[in-house]
């Protein structure tokens, strides 16, 4: 959510067309507020991936302002990252399976690419590994927190975003 809300800030408004620039602004802007949504970012999740990625698009406008080309290598790098994400994140990396936000995230830029630029082929997937049932079993054991919930609200003046931010530290693995 964090990423799409920054994105969405980032693209020119009431834009018809885009720049290959404008989009890797946008696409930054998204990174970077996703990452600093998360007080304690990991390796190997989907910051690494939108962080990674962003990067390969701005390094892409460097050559061509195309922002097709650019959306393109922006989603190719992603999946690349994608598939380190099972060697960069410890809880992932004894089980050899990729992050699963990571992944969904990939899925979401797929549709923007095919949708963006529809005549751009495909970006084609590594080898996806699924845990057998004992893994699965020892993986949800070390997971102590197994569900996700999102807070959004709108801070009043007066909210004192640190005080919040402590009292919540306790209730679960991220914040």
């Amino acid at each position: 959510t964090l990423f799409f809300e920054g994105f969405a800030y980032g693209l020119p408004a009431e834009a018809e067309t885009i720049s290959g620039h404008q989009l890797t602004d946008a696409y930054m802007k998204g990174a970077e507020n996703a990452l600093n949504g998360v007080s304690e970012p990991m390796n190997g999740t989907i910051l690494s991936v939108a962080m990674q990625s962003a990067r390969a698009g701005v390094s892409l406008t460097e050559i061509t302002d195309d922002a097709g080309q650019i959306f393109f290598r922006i989603t190719e790098e992603a999946h690349a990252s994608l598939m380190q994400t099972a060697q960069q994140n410890p809880v992932l990396r004894p089980y050899h399976v990729v992050d699963s936000g990571a992944y969904g995230f990939c899925l979401i830029l797929d549709a923007f690419l095919k949708s963006f630029a529809p005549d751009c082929p495909a970006v084609p997937y590594g080898t996806l590994h699924l845990p057998d049932a004992l893994h699965s079993q020892e993986l949800e054991q070390e997971l102590l927190q197994r569900f996700c919930v999102e807070l959004v609200f709108e801070p009043f003046g007066c909210a004192d975003l640190n005080l919040l931010n402590s009292q919540l530290r306790g209730l679960g693995d991220c914040y």
